[in-house]
């Protein structure tokens, strides 16, 4: 799954949005903020901000391997001539 930071950050700021949102409904509802835990809705919300906040913590370790690879390639290359 290749997706790009820019794209992951925008899909966890929707999902924060969206967790927000239901945050404010159940609260109208006359539901306090211990209870949220029991509502299936606000955990499938909280579970999406985990995945992708998992993914962006992927991307930032791939982009590091890859600077590091690009780093030895260049001291290879530089070394060689």
């Amino acid at each position: 799954m290749a997706l790009t930071r820019e794209l992951l950050e925008t899909q966890l700021q929707r999902a924060e949005k969206a967790r927000s949102d239901w945050e404010q409904s159940l609260t109208k509802q006359g539901l306090g903020t211990e209870k949220f835990s029991r509502d299936p809705v606000w955990r499938g919300h909280k579970a999406d901000i985990a995945k992708i906040k998992r993914r962006l913590k992927a991307v930032a370790e791939i982009a590091s391997i890859n600077a590091e690879v690009a780093a030895r390639k260049a001291e290879k290359n530089g070394s060689a001539e």
